[in-house]
């Protein structure tokens, strides 16, 4: 099995919602699950891990030092 960089899944992750601006972008059901199926193919492939934050909200490390926090309505960039 070849291993793709995060970048490839980033920018896959990131094409779902770019239809949208982000102003009035909230995801449905299926754009949602499309973005967590991307997002644990980075954590399956070792390129990012969860972390459950002291406030029990959901974050996404990746290994290149970049942290987005998960929410019901989108994704935060952290750092």
């Amino acid at each position: 099995m070849t291993r793709s960089g995060p970048e490839s899944h980033i920018s896959q992750a990131a094409r779902v919602s770019s239809a949208l601006s982000s102003a009035s972008f909230q995801p449905d059901g299926g754009e949602r699950d499309e973005v967590l199926l991307y997002l644990e193919e980075l954590v399956g492939s070792g390129f990012a891990s969860w972390w459950i934050n002291e406030a029990g909200g959901t974050e996404l490390h990746l290994a290149n030092g970049q942290a987005f926090l998960l929410r019901d309505g989108g994704i935060v960039c952290l750092r």
